[in-house]
């Protein structure tokens, strides 16, 4: 959300003068008048190509919520006014935008695609499935691992996608490509998360994947590994117990 925020004000303060008279003064009215009908026409010009959904009514009246890339704000229904926080409701006790963020990441998570993540299966019946931006040089990461198995017997899926920290001159980038690029990525990753070597040089058109890993951990906001997200989406930043994160699942 901070980067969001300060991506916009950073693009506001260098664009203001293309938005002033000057050479292209004879374009600006004409784009005035076709823009003034579109109530994203000042967020459009401060995105910077982030994608933009379409206005929604808001719980308050002459407020509409809007999807920015990954992230929620709030804009007046005339597209002047905006504001990037956490839309409370009170009288429920629910926080409004962290339910449409976690909107957003599922959609975001799942499009990423099961065959481009590395798939530790629920032992029988699956109950639950969750993602987890993981790094194979990251201590943490290897405890939740190591507390894989017991997520499997009850039920749980556990759905892996690579997010090396510090990107490609990250400790753990050499290793999350050579457990995509392995014949057999499941086995790759239990060798790679006990700190044993992966038998894969790493260069193989499936190592893009870990950079598109990353690319999504950095829109969803992830702060660092693991970052787990349950089935609605919601994250959960840094280690959690196995015995803790089924309770949250409700297992």
């Amino acid at each position: 959300m901070k980067k969001i925020l300060f991506g916009l004000l950073a693009l506001g303060i260098a664009g203001a003068p293309a938005w002033g008279a000057g050479p292209a003064g004879k374009a600006t009215d004409q784009q005035a008048s076709q823009d003034a009908g579109d109530p994203l026409r000042y967020l459009r010009r401060l995105a910077g190509g982030r994608p933009i959904g379409q206005p929604r009514p808001s719980p308050v009246a002459g407020i509409s919520q809007v999807e920015l890339d990954a992230d929620t704000l709030y804009i007046s229904n005339d597209g002047r006014y905006a504001f990037i926080g956490s839309l409370i409701d009170l009288e429920k006790g629910r926080n409004l935008t962290a339910q449409a963020k976690a909107r957003s990441a599922r959609k975001l998570l799942d499009a990423f695609g099961d065959e481009n993540k590395v798939i530790f299966h629920a032992k029988g019946r699956e109950k639950a499935v969750i993602d987890v931006f993981t790094d194979t040089s990251c201590p943490y990461c290897r405890k939740l691992h190591a507390e894989v198995p017991r997520l499997q017997a009850a039920g749980v899926t556990v759905r892996y996608l690579p997010y090396p920290r510090g990107g490609k001159r990250g400790p753990g980038y050499k290793g999350l490509r050579q457990v995509w690029c392995a014949k057999d990525p499941v086995k790759a990753m239990d060798l790679a998360k006990h700190g044993k070597d992966v038998a894969d040089k790493g260069d193989c058109p499936r190592a893009a994947l870990v950079d598109q890993g990353y690319q999504l951990g950095e829109r969803l906001g992830v702060q660092g590994t693991p970052t787990i997200y349950l089935p609605d989406g919601t994250p959960i930043g840094g280690y959690v117990p196995a015995r803790e994160l089924l309770m949250r699942l409700g297992k």
